[in-house]
């Protein structure tokens, strides 16, 4: 099945073969971190495939230069637009009137990957060296200001609080 789909999956469907080749050689991508920039307007500059590759490869040589194992980055950007904060709009019966509750928001999303990150060696002080290294090239290129935003992928720790008082 997988050399299947590996060897079919072409056109708009690569990605299904790009993600399986992966797979099977254990050349995958490790989550650095994620952040987000009210700077949406450096998006369209930023999130070009070119401009993409130019940064992952000057992030790269940065974090070797500053002693990082030699990994190769991945850096992804996503326009947020309305998407995780969003007005609401309501009438309310109370008073007859149309009332907008919140507020829209337009950030950037940006994810920091690096690959090889489980092989032997390879631990917190590179992804530390590899986020460093984003920031100082972000911050080259205008980006000037970054959040760091929870990884949804993380474990939570959830405490079941009791509905009744002891």
């Amino acid at each position: 099945m997988l050399n299947e789909l590996e060897t079919t999956s072409i056109g708009e469907h690569q990605a299904i073969g790009q993600i399986v080749k992966r797979i099977r050689i254990g050349n995958l991508f490790d989550c650095v971190g994620i952040w987000s920039t009210r700077e949406a307007d450096r998006y369209e500059a930023l999130s070009d495939a070119a401009v993409k590759r130019k940064l992952e490869g000057q992030i790269d040589d940065m974090a070797v230069e500053l002693g990082a194992n030699p990994l190769r980055c991945c850096i992804h950007f996503i326009l947020d637009n309305k998407k995780t904060c969003r007005a609401v709009s309501m009438f309310d019966i109370g008073t007859g009137d149309d009332r907008v509750i919140g507020y829209d928001d337009t950030i950037v999303l940006m994810g920091l990957f690096i690959t090889n990150s489980r092989a032997e060696g390879i631990g917190l002080r590179d992804k530390q060296l590899y986020e460093r290294a984003m920031r100082q090239v972000l911050l080259e290129v205008g980006v000037e200001s970054l959040s760091e935003v929870d990884n949804p992928l993380a474990e939570r720790t959830y405490v079941q609080e009791s509905l009744f008082s002891e």
